[in-house]
């Protein structure tokens, strides 16, 4: 998990959409959108839905602050033997085709969830305001954590690099080329 994490970050930092302050993507929305992606779109999942296999550690009346991080959980043994080139192909392949204005991103659920049931989320700090363009649910607090992507030409041009590094990848299927895109044609 935490080479495919590092290497989405580092993608990100490159191509300028990982800066929060800017209008792009936070660091933890892109480990979101791994984890996600790891937990929903291989088969078999390489990643287990902790809220699901804990229910009595993560429910709704769980204070985050309270649970034990040192804990030792047992460890979930995911049957998936891809590789990380594989993985990291569909990552790419996964975001280029998702319907962004339509669903948003649960680990929480370990699945999508339409954006109007995120807007009518009735918990401390929802706004409906802030699900817009990208949609990435708190586990905890149920807020969008990309709730910074609300330009649409930020949106865009993130929306940009993942298809055009999906299409890249793909063809190469060489690491580099997610690095040496060519710019967008206009």
């Amino acid at each position: 998990v935490r080479p495919l994490v590092m290497i989405v970050k580092i993608w990100a930092h490159w191509h300028n959409i990982n800066d929060a302050k800017n209008m792009t993507l936070s660091s933890y929305s892109l480990a979101l959108m791994v984890i996600h992606f790891l937990q929903c779109a291989v088969n078999p999942p390489v990643l287990c839905c902790l809220h699901s296999a804990y229910k009595e550690k993560f429910n709704s009346s769980s204070e985050i602050g309270t649970i034990d991080i040192h804990e030792e959980l047992e460890p979930y043994i995911s049957e998936n033997k891809q590789s990380l080139g594989e993985l990291l192909v569909q990552f790419f392949q996964y975001y280029a085709t998702f319907d962004f204005l339509q669903y948003a991103i649960s680990v929480r659920l370990a699945s999508v969830v339409p954006i109007d049931n995120c807007r009518l989320a009735r918990v401390p700090k929802n706004d409906p305001n802030q699900w817009k363009l990208i949609c990435i649910e708190e586990p905890f607090d149920l807020t969008n954590t990309a709730r910074s992507v609300y330009d649409a030409e930020k949106f865009k041009h993130i929306r940009n690099v993942i298809a055009r590094s999906a299409h890249a990848l793909y063809q190469t299927r060489n690491l580099e080329s997610i690095f040496t895109l060519n710019p967008p044609l206009v």
